[in-house]
């Protein structure tokens, strides 16, 4: 009884056959693709007065959210965050388009909610 309890219990076990199908797959695992709409350059800049003094705002609350949603999901502090929207900006080619630095998130941070 204890033999037929034994084996019930133990996992089937799947032999690997194809290896190099296998080895791709799992290098597919950490590949990323982002789709990324050509209306947000129109949506990166804000240049608008909030009402308080000082300068007005250079950088969208839409912009400033995305880039919030994207470090949630990486995980990113948020300097490799300003790193990380450097890095897509130049494979994307927008020429002219500047990123914020770490600061501007974290200020900016406290009046957005990421969801």
């Amino acid at each position: 009884m204890v033999d037929d309890l034994k084996m019930t219990t133990e996992k089937p076990r799947y032999r690997i056959k194809n290896w190099a199908a296998y080895n791709d797959a799992l290098v597919q695992r950490g590949s990323i693709t982002l789709w990324i709409d050509e209306a947000i350059c129109a949506r990166w800049y804000a240049n608008e007065r909030v009402g308080k003094p000082g300068a007005p705002t250079r950088y969208s609350d839409w912009m400033i959210q995305m880039a919030l949603e994207m470090r949630s999901v990486f995980r990113l502090p948020l300097q490799a965050l300003e790193g990380f929207l450097r890095s897509i900006v130049r494979l994307l080619g927008w020429e002219g388009i500047s990123v914020p630095d770490y600061t501007t998130f974290c200020r900016r941070q406290r009046c957005l909610r990421v969801t």
